[in-house]
């Protein structure tokens, strides 16, 4: 065969125009890919002090959703139910009056157990799984300041205790978000200690669960005891939920004080003082909120604690419409704490993003602290100052809510600068009132 030039060279042009197409479209391919990839990677999250981080954010038109974070189990499970129905009452006023932004406001459930480390897995469920922009809770001082710490100022949601009194709450770097609606243990200290002077004691040890609260509060009622005159042998701290506390009662009980105040919560101060009155170690104690249960009434013999005499966060006057609207819904009143102070917590939040006209967390704590004015109209606590409170923040108009705790308002620092405190007794296997004091902090 002769051999064709041109036709050896028209193939190999074909050959390298195929060539060349195909690793154009190779290059094309790869291109697009990257651009797919880059068009993918999401946005890094960003947090400020005064904006919620980037995925958190929530505005007009959001459903508002508090998540309700209490004890259900653990040393304080007695306290969450009952709270919880404070909160609730709340929620239903709060809708029955029009909701938020045109829809109702929900509450998510989510159990603390008396501990950190679950609480702060609940609250990080409220949060990314349940999408609340606010949280009510913790119980327990050392529970609160862990979610805070781990959730709620990095993520930049509210976050308001009803019931965290240590004051260690005070000094948190908190951007602002943290806050609370009941008074600090500097409110309940002293108080403590002046009953424990008027019942005539010259000693008083104390027993107290190792957290903040139990420090805070052992430590402040000690102080205003011994300026009053009166001796603390001794300061003992204990683990929660252990199955005896011999070693502990028996340091609180050296040196045979003439009382051992119990400030801690029911689980862990019903085995102590079981053992101590069996023991014989000591059979007179001081009770604080921690410790206002009827559970340790019924578990030691209502005869073994009659009489004996505690302190606890009180309300004012709750008013007959509030009192008559949560019994027309959950039964009698319970003599329990911080129920009127979770109410308060969860009015607030609404009323804040009503007033914001939005559901983004900054918002809300902005316009929050502007619902305590006290050039508004002042508002009652119950379903009839709820509606009254949101028709005049839709027409603009100032408002001085004024809560069912006795709650008026936060300082610089989220704390409440005012407020009761109940001085209270067991009577006949019952927790009875015996005063309720006001207390200004300065």
């Amino acid at each position: 065969m002769r051999h064709n030039p041109t036709k050896g060279s028209r193939t190999t042009r074909f050959w390298l125009i195929l060539l060349t197409l195909v690793a154009a479209l190779a290059m094309m391919a790869l291109a697009c890919g990257e651009d797919k990839e880059e068009k993918e990677t999401p946005a890094p999250k960003t947090t400020t002090a005064q904006t919620p981080v980037a995925g958190k954010t929530a505005t007009t038109g959001d459903t508002l959703k508090i998540g309700v974070l209490f004890s259900f189990t653990g040393d304080l499970a007695e306290f969450g139910p009952n709270m919880e129905n404070g909160a609730k009452l709340a929620a239903k006023q709060i809708n029955d009056a029009g909701g938020v932004l045109g829809q109702d406001m929900v509450l998510k459930r989510a159990d603390d157990q008396t501990s950190p480390s679950p609480a702060v897995q609940a609250a990080r469920q409220l949060v990314d799984v349940e999408g609340v922009q606010a949280i009510v809770g913790a119980l327990s001082s050392g529970v609160t300041l862990a979610v805070a710490e781990a959730v709620s100022i990095p993520d930049g949601i509210i976050q308001i205790s009803p019931a965290s009194t240590s004051v260690a709450l005070t000094a948190l770097e908190d951007k602002d978000l943290v806050f609370r609606t009941t008074i600090s243990d500097l409110g309940q200290g002293p108080v403590l200690a002046k009953v424990a002077n008027e019942l005539g004691y010259k000693s008083v040890s104390t027993l107290y669960v190792n957290n903040a609260y139990g420090q805070g509060l052992s430590e402040a009622f000690s102080a205003a005891f011994e300026a009053l005159g009166g001796t603390v042998p001794a300061q003992v701290s204990q683990e929660q939920e252990q199955t005896t506390y011999l070693a502990e009662l028996k340091k609180a009980t050296d040196g045979k004080p003439d009382a051992l105040a119990a400030l801690s919560y029911p689980q862990s101060a019903t085995v102590y003082i079981k053992e101590a009155l069996e023991n014989n170690l000591i059979k007179t104690f001081l009770f604080c909120d921690g410790t206002q249960s009827l559970k340790i009434a019924e578990a030691v013999g209502a005869a073994n604690v009659e009489g004996m005499e505690g302190t606890a966060a009180g309300v004012g006057d709750i008013g007959a419409d509030w009192r008559a609207e949560f019994e027309a819904e959950y039964g009698t009143l319970p003599t329990l704490p911080y129920i009127t102070e979770s109410y308060d917590a969860v009015i607030m939040i609404a009323l804040g993003a009503i007033k914001a006209g939005s559901t983004d967390p900054a918002a809300i704590r902005d316009a929050m602290r502007t619902l305590n004015d006290p050039n508004g109209e002042e508002i009652a606590a119950n379903a009839a100052g709820i509606k009254k409170a949101v028709e005049l923040i839709k027409q603009g108009k100032a408002i001085n809510f004024q809560g069912s705790s006795g709650f008026s308002g936060w300082d610089a620092k989220g704390d409440v600068s005012s407020g009761y405190i109940q001085v209270w007794k067991y009577e006949g296997g019952k927790i009875v009132t015996v005063r309720v004091e006001k207390i200004t902090l300065q």
